[in-house]
């Protein structure tokens, strides 16, 4: 389902009808592929961008609208991690683009509902009390400035840490105005096929270029290892109305609700952060269940889900590889990491020597020698061995429902709309992963390493770059073994 920043809104973008060559291909039209644009547009000539979708379609329209560098409960363990020096300058970073992002939508005068707010972490039980203290005292350990919040100063938070001056925005309106002031190209419902020796090709064209950057969340099929370094992550949103009083922005280390904004016509919530092979669909029961338990009195408006990439080591990775640059893993904090990530890219392709260009290095030892990693990709081949068991019996699922069923040992899954069944092979075309039906957003999702399709098998999103072998038929029409 389309989120609330983007519901009902279309931006009338065409899609790619030429072969070309640029300078700049940024393959990508979200908050970080846009602000490289911006970072690059007065050093190239030719910069083009091209979308799968539409602007600001993935992550960066789905997400909380929070600009923050307080990153949820993650310092601890960069501290942990990459010391001290790199902890500090990875705060610094993204406290730089809060305020840098603010002067963007001044110089564009962009009307996407800029506040400054501030931002609170913290717990409603005493038995996270811990947690959040040992994230206190990695902010104490780098010199992070905070506030202490204890019982019944903000509503719903036993014990917490406030960063004061930190804002939030609607995402959505930031990139497509941002978007129309760029210097650049853009084609929308434009996705990449396949990319080798300076040349990216879509369904019908192709684009040379200089310079590649891939911010896209996702690898192309070619880099395998990627799958290995990050590991797909999805969150529920909603809109609720009326908005709350209260300006404050609150992520809570409990559910019900985790994530908390106000904006001018609604309030976002949201919660249940989960990896893709667990159980999606009882996590999103859970969720539909919690909002009326917990805002009785509030109008639903819409809901959602957001899907995100987090690295084993919490940094994201910015850096050249092989002829590309590629932009992955912000850990569900893309809004100030986007612009953290268009300057770096910056840095690469001025092949300037910066500590930025270090922290995010793909050649970083912490990438593999951690125990995250380790534990990544054991659930990762969980997942794949998990995904092949697989129930045989074959039936006619209700309405509006999907069922999984093996024929001649190969995984498929049926679809029912109405009268009309709609059959895909379920295994994924990216590494072979079975994929699961997800109920809240109607299509076929991969637990491994988050592709997702249609319920015609058409690619919905990454890694995988082919769609489902898929077909169609009547109720009346299926032959089903008694």
């Amino acid at each position: 389902m389309k989120s609330e920043w983007i519901k009902n809104r279309e931006t009338g973008i065409k899609k790619l009808n030429q072969d070309l060559e640029c300078d700049v291909l940024i393959v990508g039209a979200g908050m970080s592929g846009l602000l490289c644009a911006y970072q690059l547009q007065d050093i190239f000539e030719h910069i083009v961008i091209i979308e799968s979708d539409e602007i600001a379609s993935g992550a960066s329209g789905r997400n909380t609208g929070k600009l923050t560098s307080q990153h949820g409960f993650n310092y601890q363990e960069i501290l942990k991690i990459h010391g001290e020096e790199k902890t500090r300058l990875y705060y610094h970073e993204n406290e730089r683009a809060i305020h840098e992002l603010k002067r963007i939508c001044e110089q564009y005068d962009i009307d996407c509902e800029y506040s400054e707010k501030d931002a609170v972490i913290g717990c409603k039980s005493v038995y996270m009390t811990k947690h959040v203290a040992d994230e206190m005292k990695a902010y104490d350990t780098c010199d992070i400035p905070y506030e202490v919040i204890r019982e019944d100063e903000v509503e719903g938070i036993r014990y917490g840490a406030k960063f004061l001056k930190q804002a939030s925005f609607d995402p959505y309106q930031f990139c497509i105005q941002l978007a129309s002031h760029l210097n650049c190209e853009i084609y929308e419902r434009t996705p990449m096929m396949h990319i080798h020796d300076h040349v990216v090709k879509t369904k019908d064209h192709a684009i040379r270029f200089k310079h590649c950057i891939l911010a896209t969340q996702v690898m192309p099929f070619q880099f395998k290892f990627f799958y290995t370094l990050t590991a797909p992550k999805q969150t529920f949103l909603a809109a609720l109305k009326p908005a709350d009083k209260n300006s404050l922005m609150i992520l809570s280390e409990d559910e019900i609700t985790k994530t908390k904004n106000n904006m001018k016509n609604f309030m976002l919530v949201g919660g249940y952060d989960h990896a893709l092979s667990d159980d999606s669909n009882f996590k999103w029961q859970s969720f539909k269940r919690d909002l009326v338990l917990e805002y009785p009195n509030y109008r639903l408006l819409s809901t959602w889900s957001s899907q995100d990439y987090q690295v084993t080591d919490y940094l994201p990775i910015i850096d050249r590889c092989d002829d590309f640059i590629v932009i992955t893993g912000f850990n569900k904090w893309g809004n100030t990491n986007a612009y953290v990530a268009s300057l770096t890219v910056k840095d690469i392709l001025e092949e300037k020597v910066t500590e930025r260009r270090e922290l995010f290095s793909l050649k970083r030892k912490s990438l593999v020698f951690s125990k995250n990693f380790i534990s990544e990709n054991y659930q990762v081949l969980k997942s794949l061995i998990e995904s092949k068991i697989h129930d045989s019996k074959l039936m006619i699922p209700e309405n509006h429902q999907a069922i999984s069923f093996q024929l001649d040992r190969h995984p498929y899954g049926i679809y029912r709309q109405d009268d009309k069944l709609y059959i895909v092979d379920t295994l994924c075309p990216h590494l072979g992963c079975t994929l699961k039906f997800n109920d809240h957003d109607k299509c076929w999702d991969c637990p491994c390493h988050g592709s997702r399709f249609s319920l015609q098998g058409d690619i919905i999103k990454g890694p995988s770059s082919v769609g489902l072998h898929h077909s169609e038929c009547l109720v009346s029409e299926l032959k089903v073994d008694k």
